[in-house]
């Protein structure tokens, strides 16, 4: 598992990782 943030901005950090 990961620690997922989800922004309002429509942008997700995963860990050390960023999807958008």
């Amino acid at each position: 598992a990961y620690n997922v943030t989800t922004h309002a901005d429509g942008t997700a950090t995963y860990g050390p990782r960023v999807t958008k």
